[in-house]
């Protein structure tokens, strides 16, 4: 019998990756997101899961521009 995923298992399996590689990724880009995410007022708990993919992804693009040598605005980090 071959199994295959459903599109929501499949969805899930996205979701749990693209935030859980978040625990891997260096202090600068980790603070980034922080500041990201302060600048929408809410908190972590708050947002919802597409809010937070989006961060990730506004994120990782904007990270990846930087150090790509592309033209992009680096989020300044997040005052303690």
């Amino acid at each position: 019998m071959n199994y295959q995923i459903t599109p929501t298992e499949q969805a899930l399996n996205d979701v749990s990756y693209e935030i859980g590689a978040i625990y891997e990724t260096n202090g600068h880009w980790f603070a980034g997101l922080a500041r990201l995410v302060e600048e929408t007022g809410k908190t972590v708990d708050e947002l919802t899961v597409g809010e937070l993919r989006s961060l990730i992804h506004k994120r990782r693009d904007t990270y990846n521009r930087i150090y790509a040598g592309i033209d992009g605005q680096e989020a300044a980090p997040c005052q303690m």
